[in-house]
Parts: structure tokens; sequence; C-alpha cells
């Protein structure tokens, strides 16, 4: 037998991380809100799609639809995703009846609670959920429960029968991750391995490490014609590594998209919200995974929403990953899942919980949890955190779609963490309802002017010219915000000179050179040596 052929995956070659043919995002790996999401998002749209399928056609190409509950393909496939119905009903079974009893406790505490003692309802919580949640009032005598997550992972487990990987060579075109399943076609290859197994980061480390594929299939456990089907992903060439020099004194920051940042300095390395574009797949010009250094120590989290936790880079960038930082959940709220869990659950091998104000000391670096308010509809989650680093005497705050709604708080949070050097923050101050990605979870929908009002929504001008004032930078930078086109399939905006996060924005960065500080909407490559 002749020698095997070492080969590398193409740059171009996009892999998205799959749950039950859907796009994965965290919300499907946590049972409780992946149960909901069947039943309240998938199975409803795909039923919706196979009862009017030319509906859904030209509602994905009307820009007002943008982002709505329209599949998007080029032609009719109602048949497949009838089947596809039919095999998500018969192999998520236990998840749709953990949803059915999570809207049954709904309404049993609705009926019953009433200020009395609750003891008496333990018995009748349904049984999908029983000895899986504690009953509870809040201070205004309203019921509710609190979900003990990590006996729901054991009696439902994540998903992992569901999860898979999709491959595909990059055109820029994918449609929006919340309301197309991911369906098979001829020139694209779904590997069915759960996120957790050790085929999944050897097949990442081909994009910069060659192996065989039949040495990928041994680990994988892929067969021959699934490795044929391959082999127009490889390429024997070693993958472009642009010459990345760090500065003299040895710091710098990176942007490489949306809020996802690089911050290097002699001792470590922490990316912030990782969201990486794929080579050769855009017309962007922006840093991409050949840019990232062989080695990132610390992968921060601002909070839990699938723009800034975003699987697809995480995945491919866990072999390596030395620690996630992520801020703490545990409420056991159906709306606050915990991200640490559903990490883990994935095989990441250590994440770790700060609180606000916890800080973590990393070679000449101590990254600080602070608070952060605001784009999470006003739910009571805790899983959100902005980021200060202070590495010698800079300080950089991380403030990524912080609402500056109390400057009071951040008065407060300035005097414990002192003024900073260069501050970053989103200001998508338009935002979607929070229907967009909490409405599955509700138990009975919001009223529709409330939902509108309630947006998932980041500091307007004023909020954010105020978190200038107060955490005196000498830098200010807005995130590109969703501007970049390969995001699109993520976040499903299309922003004009004219719309309101564009004018915000534009109005701080000048509102900011005015005053000699140094300011910059960024877009692209962008980097700056500390």
């Amino acid at each position: 037998m002749g020698q095997l052929r070492s080969v590398y995956f193409r740059p171009d070659v996009i892999v998205e991380p799959l749950v039950d043919r859907w796009y994965a995002w965290s919300h499907l790996v946590s049972p409780a809100t992946a149960a909901r999401n069947i039943t309240e998002r998938h199975l409803k749209i795909m039923a919706s799609y196979v009862e009017a399928p030319h509906l859904h056609a030209a509602a994905a190409q009307s820009p007002a639809m943008k982002g709505g509950p329209f599949m998007d393909y080029g032609r009719d496939r109602s048949a497949e995703v009838a089947a596809l119905i039919g095999e998500t009903e018969r192999t998520r079974a236990p998840s749709i009846a953990l949803s059915h009893a999570l809207a049954e406790l709904d309404r049993l505490l609705a009926a019953h609670a009433s200020g009395g003692p609750l003891a008496a309802l333990y018995g009748a919580v349904p049984d999908a959920l029983q000895g899986m949640v504690e009953l509870h009032y809040d201070r205004s005598n309203h019921p509710g429960f609190r979900l003990i997550e990590p006996l729901l992972y054991r009696a439902y487990g994540d998903g992992r029968a569901g999860q898979s990987l999709y491959l595909s060579i990059g055109t820029g075109i994918r449609p929006f991750m919340m309301s197309t399943p991911r369906l098979p076609a001829p020139e694209e290859t779904m590997l069915s391995l759960p996120f957790d197994h050790p085929g999944v980061d050897a097949l990442f480390e081909m994009f910069h490490m060659p192996r065989p594929l039949e040495e990928l299939g041994e680990i994988a456990g892929l067969p021959a014609p699934v490795l044929r089907q391959m082999s127009g992903f490889v390429q024997e060439e070693a993958p472009s590594m642009p010459a990345a020099p760090v500065p003299g004194n040895g710091c710098r920051w990176r942007y490489f998209g949306h809020a996802c940042v690089l911050v290097e300095t002699p001792g470590c390395t922490i990316l912030l919200d990782p969201a990486i574009e794929t080579p050769g797949a855009h017309a962007g010009d922006g840093f991409d995974y050949t840019h990232l250094p062989p080695r990132i120590d610390y992968v921060l989290l601002t909070h839990n929403h699938q723009d800034h936790v975003l699987l697809e880079t995480l995945l491919r960038l866990r072999p390596r990953i030395g620690s996630i930082l992520v801020p703490r959940a545990g409420s056991g709220a159906l709306e606050d899942p915990s991200l640490r869990l559903a990490l883990a659950s994935m095989g990441f091998p250590r994440v770790l919980e700060l609180d606000e104000f916890d800080s973590v000391d990393a070679d000449g670096v101590t990254i600080t949890a602070a608070p952060f308010l605001g784009e999470h509809g006003d739910l009571a989650i805790r899983c959100k955190a902005t980021w200060h680093l202070r590495i010698g005497e800079r300080r950089l705050l991380f403030a990524a779609d912080c609402k500056n709604l109390a400057p009071a708080l951040f008065r407060r949070v300035r005097d414990a963490i002192g003024t900073v050097d260069t501050l970053f923050l989103g200001m998508e101050c338009d935002g979607a309802p929070m229907s967009w990605i909490y409405g599955p979870l509700f138990a009975s929908p919001p009223l529709r002017e409330h939902d509108n009002a309630r947006r998932l929504a980041g500091s307007d001008f004023d909020e954010a010219a105020g978190l200038v004032e107060i955490f005196a930078p000498d830098q200010v930078y807005v995130y590109a915000m969703g501007m970049e086109p390969w995001l699109n399939y993520i976040l499903a905006t299309r922003y004009t000179p004219a719309s309101t996060p564009i004018v915000a924005s534009q109005k701080l960065v000048d509102a900011c050179r005015a005053r000699g500080l140094q300011a910059a909407r960024l877009y692209g490559a962008h980097e700056v040596a500390l």
C-alpha cells in the first residue's frame, strides 16, 4: 500500500454546525430552550412552508421581510421539509414533551398559585419536569419556577443525536439561520458528528495541519463514500499564513469584524466574541482565520446571543483555545440558560463563569467582568457582562451592546475599575423586537406594542456619549454592528447611510473627534499598537 496523501482543508470551506439541520446556536443546545425552539419556532416555520412554499419564496426575497420566519430556498423543497418535520417529531419526541411540560407548568402556576404555599403543587408538576424544578414566588407574589439545569442535561442530553456539521464552499450567500434549515445538496456534505466528538477537532485542525482524509475518517468514524465526497474540499498546498509581527512593545489589538477583537500581549492572547470571516468566501477585506495566532489563551463572551456566541467560529478554534470566560447565569430562568453548561456539553474543556467584578489574572493582564445593561428586552437575564482589561497602565473596556440605561450605575462601575484608555461599544440602537430571540420562551405572547417597544437595542447617541463622558477614554471605537455582508445570515441587517445606527454612530465618532479623541466606526481590518 502506498503512502497516504496528507491534505489541508481549502481555506474557503465553510463548516456550519447544525442541530436537527438548523444552524446551531446556544439556545439549541441548552435542553429547555432547545425544546421550546423546536415546538414554537422550527416546527411552526416548517409547517407553514409545507402549506405555502410560494409565499415563503416571495417573502424571502422582500427586504422588508428580512429576518422573518420565511424559508429561503431557490426551489420548492416542501417534500424534504415535510420529511424533516416527521424526522424531528420522531427523534426529538422527549424534547417536544419537555416543551409541552414547560407550557403546562406555566398554566398550572397561573391557575393554582395565588400566594399560598406551593408544596401541594409539586405533585402536579408535569412528568417531563418532575424532580427538575423548584417552584417559587417573587416579592410581588407572582409565581414562577427555577429549572435545575444540570438535571435537565442528564435527563434530556444536549441534542447530541441531532448535531452535525455541514460542509460547503463559501459563496458569500447563506440563508438566514433562524428561518431556514440546511437541507442536503449534491455539492455539499453533511457529517453526523456530535460537537464533542474528537473528530470535530481533527477536522478543524486540517485547516492548518495536514493529515490524510483516511486518517480523519478513522478518527471521526466517516465511511468511504463520505470521504470521497469530501475530496473536493481539500488541497495539498499549505494555506497562506500572513506574517503578523507584534509591535516592539509586544501589545496590540486587531479588529476582526462585528464585536470580535483580538488583544495580544507578550504573555497572553485574548479573543473577544469570536466571529471570524472564512477566507476567500466573501469579498471582504478584513482579517480572517489565517491572521490568528496558533494559541488563544482566553476567549471572552459578552452575552448569550447568536452573534456573540458564534458556534461556527468557536468550534473551529477549539483546538487552539485555552479557556473561555463567560458571564455567570445559574438563576434557573428559562430565558437565561447557563452558557457554561452549554459549552461544556459541546466538549469545550475549560469554561469559567465570572460574576460581576470577578477577575482573572493572566500573565500581565487582569480580566474583569463588569455589569452590562440593556439589549435583552428588560428580561431578568444575568448571563451578560462587559469586559475590562488592565494591561500594565493601559485600560480597555469592551462594552459590546451595552445600553446606558442608568448613568449612575456606570459611574459606580468607573469608581470600581477606574477610567479607561479605550472604549469599544456597539450602537445597534434600533434593535429587533424581543420576540425575535425570546419569542419561543414566553408563557403567552407579549402584546405587540410591548414587543416592539422592548427591543434588543444598544446605546443611542446620547447614551453612548454618556459612557464616553463617564469613562473618559482617549480612544472610542464603535463596532460595525452587522455592516459586514458576510454576517448577513446571522443578523439579517441591511444598513444604508441613513439607517439610525449608522447616523447615531457617525454622530458619536464626529463628536469624539471634535473633542480631540481618536474615534472610528470599525469595518474590515483595523489594528492599533498599545
